[in-house]
């Protein structure tokens, strides 16, 4: 039912978080760009959780990845 509601049509990785520096969500962005081309087109992220403090780069960074179907948020 939530897959279906969101869209997704695969597995995914689940990040549930406040999204504010000290949650090193830039890291696992990073981490997730950079699995291999199989694992990313198997595997959805999926970003859970409210906005917290100097969050900026991190949505730039989630907006950019949005935009390409990588992520949802």
């Amino acid at each position: 039912m939530v897959k279906k509601k969101y869209k997704i049509n695969q597995d995914y990785i689940l990040c549930v978080c406040t999204i504010e520096p000290r949650k090193n969500l830039i890291g696992i962005l990073n981490a997730y760009e950079k699995l291999s081309d199989d694992l990313n087109m198997n595997y959805t992220l999926v970003l859970a959780g409210g906005k917290g403090w100097l969050d900026e780069e991190m949505m730039f960074t989630t907006e950019k990845l949005v935009k390409h179907d990588k992520i949802v948020e």
